[in-house]
């Protein structure tokens, strides 16, 4: 069998100092991403706080379909236009 040593704490001077750096994780840790890209409108959590499964956490605002949309009839009307200059 194998015998462990044991150790007593006794009170007596400092005779030596240790310094370390340590990066310490917390056990759960979660890192979520958007699952669109666009603008962060508004936050509705601050770092720290509980939140159940469901809520809602931010505001992404991503205009860029919307924009896309508005743009393609201006560019049908302007191929339409280049194909009758080019004959």
């Amino acid at each position: 069998m194998f015998r462990r040593n044991k150790a007593y704490p006794q009170v007596s001077a400092l005779t030596e100092s240790v310094y370390a750096s340590a990066l310490l994780k917390p056990k759960n840790e979660y890192q979520l991403f958007a699952a669109v890209s666009g603008i962060l409108e508004k936050v509705y959590v601050e770092e720290g706080q509980l939140v159940d499964k469901g809520d809602t956490l931010f505001q992404i605002t991503n205009s860029n379909p919307q924009l896309n949309a508005q743009n393609t009839p201006i560019g049908i009307d302007s191929g339409k236009r280049q194909s009758v200059w080019t004959g």
